[in-house]
């Protein structure tokens, strides 16, 4: 269940996680994430299906889409990474410190994608705004 960061209860339930991840001894990793908007995703969508960036299939696509991104607070990490539910390979680098899964239309063999896809630029644009929610 994701519950809207601006409300009381997700303020508290952070607190409360918090709290208890500082007197344990686990590694600190923040979780955020995000259901996306269904029309700005279907926008995407069509459209990078529209300039043949993604198969056509594609727009037979049904539910939600997610993201989720997850920063180390207590170490910091060399190189952060992208995962389409599995990790993808060492090429698929996050733009930050961090790790972000999505979506993403990914090579076939799995170990990449294309960054000028519309669609994954759309989902690495999000991981930024959910990580930096004023810019």
């Amino acid at each position: 269940m994701f519950v809207p960061l601006d409300s009381a209860q997700a303020r508290t339930s952070v607190l409360d996680q918090v709290e208890w991840l500082c007197a344990s001894q686990t590694p600190l990793q923040l979780f955020l994430g995000a259901d996306i908007g269904a029309v700005g995703f279907r926008q995407q969508l069509d459209d990078s299906v529209g300039k043949g960036e993604l198969p056509a299939k594609w727009q037979d696509w049904q539910g939600l889409a997610r993201i989720i991104v997850v920063v180390r607070l207590d170490a910091s990490v060399d190189q952060g990474l992208l995962y389409c539910f599995f990790p993808l390979g060492a090429v698929a680098v996050a733009p930050f410190a961090g790790y972000i899964n999505a979506n993403f239309y990914t090579k076939m063999d799995r170990r990449s994608l294309n960054e000028s896809i519309g669609l994954n630029q759309y989902f690495i644009q999000l991981a930024a705004k959910l990580v930096r929610p004023g810019d």
